[in-house]
């Protein structure tokens, strides 16, 4: 005797194996968490089963990926990302330390609630601040990133126009920095806008640079104008990426072979990628360990293409 099935206790119900054995494995799922039967249906209670699944999955796979001889440069790139609150972790680098800082921190404006595309679990795992804690933090990070650059060095740091235009440049100047008061503009050439009948679409991200005594560009003559497409979303596990190739030619404006960066918001780790791209010594944080996991599963199962880690892939 054979016993009873889940072919047969899918005929009990009149639906395919399949669906038995996915009611089955979610079953057990909400024995484990039990904040999956408490979702408004079945379906969305799959869907937040799946997503942990995918989370598990890249998880496990980061840890299980052995180091080769011949990958030092990749195990060095993993090894300087490093998980942890950037608030605390920026206070005890040692100063001087760094040629460009990049920031793309949380943007205080409810950024989470306004990506209607994004799914759920995403937008949960986006760190966003208060104003209140924008404000403060904010002064922070410049006053400390003054610190950890070098004589000559540059700061980019992303902000949102309204409401903080004014207040960014105030605290990037307050800090000692030399600033044009000038922003530079990522195009993303697609928009989004939470009132669609009052507000026209943005389609654009901005940050100010600025340089610590002296310094020079590396590049002269750049437009302050980036357009670069968003990262596809099937490759896009981060919440709000830039594409590498955007990183790529931004760094390169103010730094060279040889030098370093600092991403104290490493998110999506495309920062990173470009300046390895760049042969620029980087390191980076973040608080969340899965985009960690994630940036670990890309280099060593996607990798380099064409001598360089890309976002946008040759059949796009």
């Amino acid at each position: 005797m054979g016993g009873h099935s889940i072919t047969d206790t899918a005929k009990l119900f009149k639906e395919s194996a399949t669906q038995t054995s996915a009611d089955i494995e979610l079953s057990q799922a909400i024995k484990e968490i039990p904040a999956l039967g408490k979702m408004k249906n079945k379906s969305e209670a799959m869907k937040a089963w799946n997503r942990i699944k995918e989370k598990l999955i890249v998880t496990e796979m980061a840890t299980r990926i052995p180091v080769k001889p011949d990958s030092l440069v990749d195990k060095e790139l993993i090894d300087s990302y490093v998980v942890g609150d950037t608030m605390e972790l920026i206070t005890v680098e040692e100063s001087e330390s760094y040629d460009l800082i990049e920031i793309d921190s949380p943007f205080g404006i409810g950024l989470s609630n306004s990506l209607k595309q994004a799914s759920a679990d995403k937008k949960k795992e986006y760190n966003e601040w208060t104003p209140e804690q924008y404000a403060a933090n904010t002064k922070i990070l410049c006053e400390e990133s003054y610190r950890l650059l070098k004589e000559g060095g540059w700061l980019i740091i992303w902000f949102a126009q309204e409401p903080w235009y004014d207040f960014v440049k105030k605290v990037i100047r307050s800090s000692g920095f030399d600033c044009n008061g000038i922003t530079g503009i990522w195009s993303k050439g697609v928009g989004q806008c939470n009132h669609p009948n009052v507000n026209l679409a943005s389609s654009y991200e901005m940050f100010f640079y600025a340089r610590k005594g002296e310094g020079m560009l590396t590049r002269e003559g750049h437009l302050n104008v980036f357009n670069y497409r968003v990262v596809p979303v099937k490759y896009a596990e981060h919440l709000t990426p830039k594409p590498i190739e955007l990183y790529q030619d931004l760094l390169s404006i103010f730094v060279r072979t040889g030098q370093s960066l600092l991403v104290p918001f490493a998110g999506s780790g495309n920062a990173m990628l470009a300046a390895a791209n760049l042969r620029v010594r980087a390191k980076g944080y973040d608080n969340n360990k899965l985009n960690k996991d994630i940036f670990i599963y890309y280099i060593h199962h996607v990798g380099r293409l064409d001598g360089e880690y890309k976002s946008y892939m040759k059949e796009e």
